[in-house]
């Protein structure tokens, strides 16, 4: 009947979706957002690519990861995150890994997140689909730290439940 209609309607809006967390209590929950900031060769890199990696920090926690670096093609660290991304998550590295700033990527990526975890509560799912992005690499071009701030800044209103995770580096 319509009134049962509307009556899932309203409960499938009211889902809340389970969101993977890292098994160690004293990290950071996800959703969430962090910038870390060193000089180069500080091993910023190494400490990214450890904490996707380590099942006792966010290993299994994100259903796709994306990198942005301009080291992504040749930094042996990325190579590790790229296996794990082919072999257990079972995705095409090239299109989850990219050696330039790429606005419209980021873009895509996001709306695309919208509208899987739209599908998600549409349908009544309990699980959250999780995405993490890192930006690596850009600190000394000026108009990509521009317009990842400005749309770091942008997105900053939006539900946790649409971004869940976004990294820069």
């Amino acid at each position: 009947s319509a009134a049962s209609d509307v009556y899932n309607r309203q409960i499938k809006d009211k889902t809340k979706l389970e969101i993977r967390q890292s098994p160690t209590p004293h990290l950071g929950r996800t959703p969430l957002r962090c910038l870390a900031c060193a000089a180069s060769f500080s091993g910023k890199t190494t400490t990214i690519a450890n904490m996707i990696l380590n099942k006792r920090m966010y290993r299994d926690v994100w259903d796709a990861i994306y990198i942005f670096s301009q080291s992504v093609d040749h930094d042996g660290t990325w190579g590790e995150v790229k296996k794990y991304v082919r072999e257990h998550m079972g995705k095409d590295p090239s299109k989850h890994f990219f050696n330039e700033w790429d606005p419209d990527a980021i873009k895509k990526i996001i709306s695309d997140q919208k509208a899987i975890v739209k599908y998600h509560k549409d349908e009544g799912h309990k699980k959250s689909h999780q995405i993490l992005i890192v930006v690596d690499d850009f600190a000394d071009r000026p108009e990509v730290m521009h317009q990842a701030v400005s749309y770091t800044h942008l997105r900053a209103h939006e539900t946790d439940s649409y971004l869940v995770c976004r990294l820069l580096l």
